[in-house]
């Protein structure tokens, strides 16, 4: 994928840590960021359970991925870990609106 390396954070004690990083709030979602003594960046998706069953959930968690994979893929910096948590106005948003949430989240966290 480009440069710099994106993995998955897949271990709950990763998502954890994240809790005492920064957030960056947008109209769909909120992003926890924290630095990370890796040369990989890890990115992180979160819907929980008040968004719906399990079809709605992994229809929302598959836009999200798709908006953040396709800015992410060649730009983003290495050493940070990332997890979206979906709000509930992520399924209404316009795809175009949306990419601009992310790539404003990204830049703001300084990871793009």
């Amino acid at each position: 994928m480009g440069a710099s390396r994106v993995e998955r954070l897949t271990k709950r004690r990763d998502f954890l840590s994240l809790r005492r990083g920064r957030r960056i709030n947008r109209p769909t979602f909120l992003l926890q960021v924290a630095p990370n003594d890796l040369s990989a960046t890890r990115i992180g998706f979160t819907v929980t359970k008040k968004h719906g069953n399990a079809v709605r959930r992994n229809r929302l968690k598959r836009r999200l991925r798709a908006a953040v994979e396709s800015l992410s893929s060649s730009s983003v910096k290495p050493g940070y870990d990332l997890n979206f948590i979906a709000r509930p106005a992520l399924g209404a948003r316009p795809w175009p609106l949306l990419l601009d949430d992310v790539r404003g989240a990204l830049v703001e966290a300084g990871a793009l």
